[in-house]
């Protein structure tokens, strides 16, 4: 509300203007009258320096200050409790008394903090702890994959060279080389028929008997290897499987290891050439 005037010429200027206050009108002094109050009074009104301290205070004195200067600034802040604004309007200059202020601006003139050298650090220790932890569990899996992988893929051979003889009707040849990763298939030539039978595991043929296919040659993984089988002679250089057109085989027991120490053996069913594949470790 205005305070009363003290003569009958603003007596008219305040009947017209205090509408416009009640309702938060800007206004602009016209009368050229020096020190013509005017008196805002909003509802629970509130001192904005109450409770401050003096920096604070003097920070929203000067703000208060060029809020009300300028009527050129759109204001931007806001408020949830208004407060009591009183101005002298001072020969003709312009002043505006809708311009209240938040309990909590002086948090807007803070400014933010970064991260401190600390947080960065702790953070980079969590990270690296995590991944240590982490990281050999994943290879060990990754290791322990490519095991049972190449012991699969050995399997599709062997049942090749099976399928191969009773199609072929001719007798199929694999081998290995212990402690290597070089394997194939080779279809077994004999010198003469007098040597068609009595070929068995223990045999130490030359290698120049058997035909190789270019199409048959498999490698393992780097990471992997074979194990010398029990019924391969001490001696031998490479392990041989022979599988005949009737659907018999050699009885053979090989082994692959990986870097995660673990193996897969696969023995040969000698009756119907038939492989099964076990996980054990390499103390069997």
């Amino acid at each position: 509300m205005f305070t009363q005037p003290r003569n009958r010429q603003s007596h008219s200027i305040y009947h017209q203007l205090a509408p416009m206050v009640s309702q938060g009108t800007r206004m602009t002094s016209i009368t050229g009258k020096p020190n013509h109050r005017v008196h805002v009074v909003h509802p629970t009104s509130r001192r904005f320096t109450t409770g401050r301290s003096t920096a604070e205070r003097i920070t929203a004195e000067r703000i208060t200050d060029d809020r009300i200067t300028d009527d050129r600034m759109t204001p931007v802040l806001s408020t949830e409790e208004p407060v009591t604004l009183e101005r002298t309007i001072r020969d003709g200059n312009a002043a505006t008394c809708d311009a209240p202020f938040t309990r909590g601006f002086a948090d807007l003139t803070k400014i933010p903090h970064a991260f401190t050298l600390i947080e960065v650090l702790l953070v980079l220790a969590l990270v690296l702890m995590l991944a240590s932890v982490v990281t050999p569990n994943l290879m060990q899996l990754y290791q322990r994959t490519a095991v049972n992988r190449q012991a699969m893929q050995v399997q599709m051979v062997l049942a090749r060279a099976r399928t191969r003889a009773i199609e072929q009707m001719g007798t199929q040849v694999f081998q290995y080389k212990p402690g290597g990763t070089s394997y194939s298939i080779q279809t077994w030539q004999y010198p003469d028929s007098s040597q068609n039978e009595g070929y068995h595991a223990t045999d130490s043929a030359p290698v120049t008997n058997a035909a190789i296919n270019a199409n048959s040659k498999h490698e393992l993984l780097s990471s992997c290897s074979f194990l010398k089988g029990s019924q391969t002679p001490s001696g031998e250089k490479v392990a041989r499987i022979f599988f005949f057109p009737d659907g018999t085989a050699t009885s053979h027991q090989m082994g692959i290891a990986g870097a995660a120490d673990e193996t897969h053996w696969i023995s040969i069913d000698p009756l119907t050439g038939a492989s099964r594949r076990q996980k054990g470790s390499r103390s069997e």
